[in-house]
């Protein structure tokens, strides 16, 4: 009936941006947030930083690490302890892939959080594996360089003896 697909839920798959500390999260972050029916966080850590927006909701975890040889196929790999390692992040993350599809596939608002922006240095290899009929969006956060920028009240940007920003990354 008509009433029975109204009432049907749209899931989603959202990064957001937590800021470079738990009180710098965008009031757009916090909205999704409240929505959120799983959270995948990074480590046991941030689910300490972050619980109070969290709640009681379910929490799975993404590891940072399992980002090492994303891009690679572990089949080419010769060194027995680099396949051995590309081996167990391609399967950390094809499961998490899989639990992703699955919530959204049911309905569910998926919320990955990440500290600062996710778009500058942020774990991205979750958004590039799904398959593009599954909805995301990223809210991006308050990074850790406009923070400080802040704190030191300083512009970063424009200065007597500066005009620019460069993110890089050693």
């Amino acid at each position: 009936s008509r009433g029975e697909a109204a009432q049907v839920k749209v899931g989603k798959f959202y990064i957001i941006g937590m800021g470079a500390s738990p009180d710098l999260v965008t009031i757009r972050g916090l909205e999704i947030i409240k929505k959120a029916d799983l959270f995948i966080l990074e480590s046991a850590s941030d689910q300490e930083v972050w619980g109070k927006y969290l709640g009681k909701k379910p929490v799975i975890f993404a590891p940072h690490m399992a980002r090492i040889f994303y891009g690679s196929d572990p089949a080419t790999l010769t060194d027995p302890s680099q396949k051995a390692l590309a081996e167990k992040n391609d399967a950390i993350r094809k499961d998490l892939v899989a639990k992703v599809k699955a919530a959204v596939g049911a309905g569910k608002a998926v919320a990955y959080l990440q500290w600062g922006d996710p778009m500058v240095f942020g774990n991205l290899y979750l958004l590039e594996m799904l398959p593009p009929e599954i909805a995301t969006e990223i809210i991006p956060g308050v990074g850790a360089f406009q923070a400080g920028s802040a704190a030191l009240k300083r512009n970063t940007v424009y200065g007597w003896d500066t005009n620019a920003v460069i993110l890089t990354m050693g």
